[in-house]
């Protein structure tokens, strides 16, 4: 028989257990990076770890400790998905440990099974512990600083300041938003403390610590991808008065900060009404409030601190609010929120069946969240096949010219790379090749996302931008003009652009004598491969000879007489 004490920590464990198959899944079955993906992924591959010290390609950013650690799993088991997803995978799993343990010992037991539960089924923790990017270690970040915090003894004495001083020195150079927890935590440490001179001393001491080492990374790292407006005009809806002119999309924002930790892909938010948006703010308010009457005014400061900062933050144009994968770092928060309400209001002391049927009712309420959970485990989330799409092109491809478009010029970058190149003349060729590449992506006229022109396409764009890679012709794609500024586009594609990436198309298919070119985009929810296509077929007199769509991708062979 299993003693009653025991029971809650078995439940926690399988609770866990059950997340942690749902994030293995995901894991195993190797989705092909994305763009977002593919722009860091390149970076870290082709940089030794003090080159990473640098501004990243493809106006990229990411933490410091992030980059070295994924650079060591690359040279480690090679330049691969599952090298480049394994921290966020490994610590997206230890997250849900955390949680549970940080639960257990802020709220007691029933908010073990609680914070568990929600942690396991998180839409938003699943989908980003598989992600070559930081949000699924911000989350992890997060719980690791926050159980340091409840776990501390009640006089702060050194061990404690030393813990909790290293685990946030080292969290705010594993993920940028960690900033926000840890001065969350701060204030909460100085109120919990405020009548105890030592313990003060201590916080001050441990407080510096990290502040310098953000300071050092702040200002060599994050600061420089931080103000380029290239990157802060895609999410220039996402800040807040005065930042922002209008507050129009803050009920969208508000459903990016609360609903995909709980609810959907975890990928997106749901258009929310203005009444819903309040709704959710006031129930986290009255959570807050709860974990304060029942607990402590430190864990609600704790718990709600980050939140609040990244509003403020947001209304000075710092940190956009609301974007599902920029808020991750805070999800964890919210979960604990839930559960400290349910151990606040559940008796300490109920009975055995009590507690049976509580559990057994909880676990129904769950139902929504176990068949998402379910869905996703039978048919993984798949986004931009772009590998499938490659190797489609690659089967087939007889040294035709190819034409890339902007935003999938980062994925085939990857993917048609020899990482593990050994010879010097290998390396010299992919190295001019990266470089020609990175100039025309990073800030030139293949930045996929550059504001439109606001008139036609300039007859000499883009011409030079032909790279011979082995007597095949690559043909980087010009910027089509259609922003996309959050959460969706903005503008149309610029007039004249199909015309002329035909005419480029055709000029460097007639260069090496070939009457074929193929076209290969990314992102097609942008709309401008059907556009270049039909160019290339009624303007130029051609026929598809192959058209294969994948999963946001489309790749197409056209010939002509």
């Amino acid at each position: 028989m299993i003693r009653i004490a025991r029971l809650p920590g078995l439940v926690a464990g399988l609770l866990v257990t059950v997340g942690v198959v749902l994030r293995l899944r995901q894991f195993l079955f190797c989705r092909s990076l994305w763009l977002d993906e593919a722009m860091l992924a390149v970076s870290i591959a082709a940089r030794s770890p003090l080159e990473l010290l640098r501004p990243l390609e493809y106006n990229q950013n990411a933490p410091i400790l992030f980059l070295w650690l994924t650079k060591a799993s690359t040279v480690i088991f090679g330049v691969n998905e599952y090298a480049l997803r394994a921290l966020p995978q490994a610590l997206g799993a230890l997250a849900l440990v955390l949680i549970a343990l940080t639960a257990a010992k802020a709220f007691g037991r029933a908010a073990m099974i609680t914070g568990a539960s929600l942690a396991a089924l998180s839409p938003a923790l699943i989908r980003f512990s598989n992600e070559a990017k930081p949000y699924g270690v911000d989350a992890f970040v997060t719980t690791a600083v926050l159980l340091a915090f409840v776990t501390r003894d009640p006089e702060f004495r050194r061990p404690s300041a030393l813990r909790l001083g290293v685990t946030a020195s080292v969290g705010v150079i594993l993920s940028n938003p960690a900033v926000f927890t840890v001065t969350a935590v701060w204030a909460a440490l100085t109120w919990a403390h405020r009548k105890d001179n030592a313990a003060l001393r201590r916080i001050v001491w441990a407080g510096l610590a990290w502040t310098v080492v953000f300071a050092i990374s702040y200002f060599a790292v994050v600061r420089p991808a931080s103000v380029n407006l290239l990157v802060r005009e895609g999410y220039r809806t996402a800040f807040l008065p005065p930042a922002a002119k209008s507050a129009a999309l803050l009920p969208l924002m508000i459903s990016g900060t609360f609903v995909p930790a709980f609810d959907g892909d975890g990928g997106g938010a749901p258009s929310v009404t203005p009444i819903a948006a309040t709704l959710m703010v006031a129930a986290f308010l009255v959570g807050l409030t709860l974990v304060a009457w029942r607990h402590s005014g430190a864990l609600a400061i704790a718990l709600g601190g980050g939140t609040l900062l990244s509003c403020a933050s947001a209304t000075l144009g710092l940190y956009p609010l609301g974007v599902p994968r920029l808020m991750v770092f805070q999800y964890p928060c919210l979960l604990l929120v839930v559960a400290g309400v349910v151990g606040g209001l559940w008796p300490a002391e109920a009975p055995s069946r009590l507690n049976r049927l509580g559990l057994t009712l909880w676990l129904l309420m769950l139902w929504p969240s176990w068949a998402n959970a379910g869905r996703g485990f039978s048919t993984p989330f798949v986004g931009d096949d772009f590998r499938a799409a490659y190797k489609e092109y690659s089967a087939v491809q007889l040294g035709e010219p190819v034409y890339i478009s902007a935003k999938a010029q980062p994925a085939w970058l990857f993917y048609s790379t020899n990482w593990n190149a050994e010879t010097r003349r290998q390396r010299d060729l992919f190295g001019r090749r990266l470089a020609f590449y990175f100039a025309a992506g990073g800030q030139g006229a293949s930045f996929e996302n550059r504001v439109s022109r606001g008139g036609p396409v300039s007859p000499d764009e883009g011409r030079d931008l032909v790279f011979d890679f082995r007597g095949r012709p690559e043909i980087l794609g010009i910027y089509t003009g259609r922003q996309w500024r959050w959460p969706t586009y903005v503008s149309p594609v610029d007039v004249g652009w199909p015309e002329h990436e035909g005419s480029r198309v055709r000029a460097a298919a007639a260069a090496v004598e070939r009457s074929c070119e193929w076209i290969i985009f990314e992102r097609i929810s942008e709309q401008s491969f059907r556009l270049l296509r039909n160019s290339l077929r009624f303007d130029f007199n051609g026929r598809a000879q192959r058209h294969i769509s994948y999963p946001g991708v489309s790749i197409a062979q056209i010939c002509h007489p």
